[in-house]
């Protein structure tokens, strides 16, 4: 059991890391003993699968983006999506932003009005590199 030294965690451990947020506002990954494994500089962790946790921070222009970390704590894809979806395998789903999509989000900025901007965006399948994958090069393993 972990004592409550954490102002919010994750339910349960994935991969041996579980996300938490410090008292003092710290985004960190923790060691079932309650240690802190790593810290990473972000809004917002997601557990692990497949190797990698998608994290969020918060760009320059107020809206989120997303990436994903290693559990050693290294970012090996940076957070440039405007959504990330978990591996599966060895592929992960993001979307990314365009012309379009930055313009009705400096339009939600600035007025406030909420706005679905998922429609602009464009769809990536990523690999653990961080690189872009034809979907005709999937290799698709059956889980059990």
């Amino acid at each position: 059991m972990i004592e409550a030294a954490y102002a919010a965690c994750a339910w349960e451990f994935s991969e041996g890391l579980a996300w938490a947020l410090t008292q003092d506002w710290r985004w960190v990954y923790i060691k079932p003993d309650g240690g802190i494994a790593f810290e990473i500089d972000a809004i917002g962790l997601f557990d692990f699968s497949e190797g990698m946790a998608r994290f969020r921070v918060r760009g320059p222009n107020g809206m989120t983006r997303d990436g994903f970390v290693n559990t050693r704590g290294q970012v090996v894809i940076p957070a440039h999506y405007e959504d990330a979806r978990d591996f599966i395998g060895d592929y992960a789903l993001v979307s990314e932003s365009t012309a379009l999509t930055r313009m009705l989000e400096a339009f939600v900025m600035k007025t406030g009005i909420g706005i679905d901007v998922c429609f602009a965006s464009r769809k990536r399948i990523l690999d653990h590199t961080g690189t872009t994958v034809s979907p005709d090069a999937l290799t698709i393993s059956s889980h059990p």
